[in-house]
């Protein structure tokens, strides 16, 4: 399955610009031109509350399944690029969307992307 998502991912890339949440894209893209590495994360606090107003989990499994996922997330990510999620090398620009919404952070992106494009 990661090699046939890999070959997917190579190919959306070279065909046009595109965005790829997780499927470990930057180890599958790495040396691509033009490549930007995001990583979009929130202080705990702020992932138990959005998941609480979305409903996903009763209130008292909350926490157990943010960090469940986050497990099965680095290891995930470890056992196929060999490297460490949370490894702030891995990314050009890291965005914490509780200090700022969603649109400010879309925003933060384009204007990140514009600047190195015209570099």
């Amino acid at each position: 399955l990661f090699r046939f998502q890999s070959s997917v991912i190579r190919k959306l890339a070279q065909e046009e610009s595109c965005i790829i949440i997780g499927r470990c894209a930057d180890y599958v893209l790495d040396g691509t031109e033009n490549l930007v590495r995001i990583f979009v994360y929130a202080e705990i606090e702020e992932r138990i509350n959005k998941v609480r107003e979305k409903g996903y989990f009763p209130e008292e499994d909350i926490l157990k399944n943010i960090k469940r996922i986050d497990r099965e997330r680095r290891d995930y990510y470890r056992y196929y690029t060999g490297k460490s999620w949370e490894n702030l090398e891995n990314y050009d620009l890291m965005i914490n969307t509780g200090k700022i919404d969603l649109e400010d952070a879309a925003d933060l992106i384009i204007d990140y992307i514009e600047k190195v494009q015209s570099e």
